[in-house]
């Protein structure tokens, strides 16, 4: 087990990851997934946000994300909901909480 940072928005919920054209938050669609990305450092969280984020949002949009500490317990650099819980994030978990998520295919 290791640390990271998860990014997180208030209402958009948790940065779940990425695909090649949309982004994945916790509040608003998980893609069936129930771990989040977590990134090595803050600053490297800040970096892959303002890569997929910045040119899309006002400096005033951009200043309500913020980056938490979290223990990365899945292998690849992956935050479950427990870490998540740990980390007292649990009202921005959201669909990850979904029961349904908890299976092998992590969809419904």
């Amino acid at each position: 087990m290791s640390h990271g940072f998860v990014l997180l928005h208030p209402d958009r919920g948790i940065y779940v990851g990425r695909s090649a054209d949309r982004t994945y938050w916790s509040k608003l669609g998980a893609a069936g997934r129930n771990v989040v990305a977590a990134f090595p450092s803050r600053a490297e969280a800040m970096v892959h946000l303002d890569a997929w984020l910045g040119c899309r949002l006002s400096p005033d949009e951009l200043s309500q994300f913020s980056c938490h500490h979290v223990m990365v317990d899945v292998p690849g650099g992956w935050a479950s909901c427990w870490a998540l819980r740990v980390a007292g994030l649990e009202e921005h978990i959201g669909e990850l909480a979904h029961p349904c998520w908890d299976n092998p295919m992590g969809q419904c």
